[in-house]
């Protein structure tokens, strides 16, 4: 019997070959084809990224004081979003920090901040966001949770105030009220309690100064005043300060003889009507010292003169403003003493158009002379909100008016009412023995330029005159533009 295999039990084993062979292809090619959809679906995913693509954006910020514009640390901040919600407490330097995913960055994602700190308000925005953003978050003192402390300091001999002086409230060691305040500031561990300094300021150029003291839940808190300037005896009075507002009034200062300070300080007035005189230039010329300032809305100037040492000095003061004569006076000074010296400037006679009595002329343009500041920030986002516009109102020949040709001015924003958009106050104000008047333009809820305009109507002729328009912006603050930015994690 032949060894060899059927023909057939030999074909059978050749059919199953191919068939194997021909499986294993078919496999190779589904893997084939699928790493090269596999390649073009991430190949369209990248030529989509940026346009309705998923992503992770940051919404960061600082929460500060609306009053003064310093962090609150300690403050609770609540993001919702999408039916969701998460909640930080912000750091000693006011900062606030979340991470969230944004499903679509063409549609973006709708959220609302809450912010709420002792003694403050609380404070709710909303936005809708496509990628990482900055968002400050001013709050509003509570009056009910705070002491405001106000008070103008003068110099007890003049009257006239003092800008640049120290003011402090401070806690007195030793006391029960003292324990109590310091036992609610260590329950907050963002506060600090070192040497019991509540709060601190320096006075304005008009001697006025406001301070706060939070309250927590105290009653009231008795507290130590200090008031202190070069040249002057520091002033120091214990009050029982409670929440809402307590005005100290005119605090007084007395000259310290022992010191070597002179102080110099006068009103300029217009010889014809007694009014004070805004703007006037005043020269400070003496051995010792070279100064200048310009006499404000009471036409009053002052300055401190240091003798160093001396005990005596002697110097000459020079008022300079356009289409006024130029008047110089001298002066003798002694360590610690306060001089007085009240002056009134004469017009310029050579000024024609106007009449017999004055020779200055009728209004004829306007001036804008000065803008503080040049750009405010919408209602809310916490900028400065305000600008004042200080007008000169001249005659023909370019000179400011007189008190005797005063003018009634108008101001407006020009265009459309727009709701919630700015407005100015006061609506109208009277020319000074200067020529000058100012508004306030106040900015609303609507970002954009605007434009501020002066007019007055003429009498007996009704002649309108008109100043230029100026445009004003406003915006949304620059990141760190009134606050410091948190530096990123």
């Amino acid at each position: 019997m032949s060894s060899q295999r059927p023909q057939g039990s030999c074909f059978r084993k050749t059919r199953k070959s191919l068939m194997e062979v021909s499986m294993k292809a078919v496999y190779r090619t589904s893997v084939l084809l699928t790493m090269l959809i596999t390649v073009s679906l991430w190949g369209c995913k990248n030529n989509v990224v940026g346009v309705g693509a998923p992503t992770t954006i940051d919404i960061s910020g600082t929460v500060f004081s609306s009053n003064t514009p310093t962090p609150v640390a300690g403050a609770t901040v609540v993001l919702s979003y999408g039916g969701t919600s998460d909640s930080v407490i912000t750091g000693s330097d006011g900062s606030f920090e979340f991470t969230v995913d944004v499903a679509d960055t063409a549609t973006g994602i709708n959220i609302t901040l809450t912010a709420h700190g002792s003694g403050f308000l609380t404070k709710t925005i909303t936005a809708t966001l496509k990628s990482s953003q900055y968002l400050p978050i001013g709050l509003d003192v509570n009056p009910s949770a705070y002491a405001i402390i106000t008070g103008t300091v003068r110099d007890s001999a003049s009257t006239y105030p003092l800008g640049g002086a120290s003011v402090l409230i401070s806690l007195p060691g030793g006391s029960s009220t003292t324990s109590n305040y310091i036992g609610h500031l260590k329950n907050r561990p963002t506060y600090s309690v070192s040497s019991f300094l509540l709060d601190s300021t320096t006075t304005l150029a008009n001697g006025t100064f406001t301070m706060e003291i939070n309250m927590f839940d105290l009653k009231s808190l008795s507290a130590t005043l200090t008031v202190s300037k070069a040249g002057f005896k520091t002033y120091q009075v214990v009050h029982n300060f409670v929440a809402g507002t307590n005005s100290f009034g005119n605090v007084l200062l007395q000259i310290d003889n022992s010191q070597s300070i002179a102080h110099i300080n006068g009103r300029v007035t217009d010889s014809q009507s007694g009014l004070p005189i805004t703007g006037v230039s005043v020269l400070l010329s003496s051995t010792l010292k070279a100064d200048s300032m310009k006499t404000l809305s009471d036409g009053s100037y002052s300055f401190d003169l240091n003798l160093q040492g001396l005990s005596s000095t002697t110097g000459t003061l020079t008022f300079k403003l356009n289409s006024y004569q130029d008047t110089t006076v001298s002066f003798a000074a002694n360590a610690g003493q306060t001089i007085t010296d009240d002056v009134s400037l004469t017009a310029q006679t050579s000024v024609v158009g106007g009449d017999s009595s004055t020779g200055r002329g009728v209004a004829r343009s306007f001036a804008l002379i000065s803008v503080t500041p040049n750009e405010i920030s919408i209602h809310g986002v916490g900028g400065v909100e305000s600008s004042t516009l200080t007008w000169q109102v001249r005659d023909s020949l370019g000179f400011p008016i007189d008190i005797n040709h005063r003018d009634t001015v108008y101001f407006e924003i020009s265009g459309p009412p727009v709701l919630g958009g700015a407005y100015v106050t006061p609506a109208s104000g009277i020319t000074d023995g200067s020529g000058e008047v100012l508004t306030t333009v106040n900015s609303g809820t609507v970002a954009g330029t605007i434009q501020v305009i002066a007019w007055l109507r003429r009498e007996p002729t009704g002649e309108i005159i008109q100043s230029s328009p100026y445009s004003c912006g406003r915006r949304l603050p620059r990141p760190g533009a009134f606050l410091n930015r948190p530096s990123a994690t």
